[in-house]
């Protein structure tokens, strides 16, 4: 994604002038590739300030995109591919999301250790009545 953003393709380019045509105060993207750095979240804020929306604050976390489990999470049998991810993802951080702002944040809060089985009224998959994938793998969902 960065060496897209930096060389100027054109999805990039179409992104940021919808985003300089709309300007908004608040920009929320989905499909982000996340790394530690926030190199492609710096590079796309370089950008917006370029094309004259300046946002002064960004956010994004880790997403759980590509991390590896070990477990058929999908239940097809096979192992090790994206979808048996924690989060579909051919690689680590794959398709995050990034929070770019003119105003600063507050306060944030980190979920992402909640497992789903633990959420109120969680309504765990399951096929004839039988965990689906697999009781392994909705004990780390």
């Amino acid at each position: 994604m960065l060496r897209d953003i930096l060389r100027r393709e054109d999805q990039t380019r179409a992104v940021t002038q919808v985003v300089a045509h709309v300007a908004p105060d608040i920009l929320f993207l989905q499909g982000v590739d996340y790394d530690a750095d926030l190199l492609g979240a710096k590079a796309l804020q370089d950008q917006f300030a370029e094309a004259g929306v300046a946002y002064t604050h960004l956010f994004a976390l880790p997403p759980n995109t590509g991390v590896p489990t070990a477990l058929d999470m999908n239940g097809d049998g096979y192992l090790h591919d994206a979808e048996d991810a924690q989060g579909f993802g051919h690689f680590r951080g794959a398709s995050g999301l990034l929070v770019l702002s003119r105003w600063p944040f507050g306060a944030v809060e980190d979920y992402s250790t909640l497992l789903w089985r633990d959420l109120p009224n969680a309504q765990m998959p399951d096929i004839d009545g039988a965990p689906f994938p697999s009781i392994e793998a909705q004990a780390i969902q």
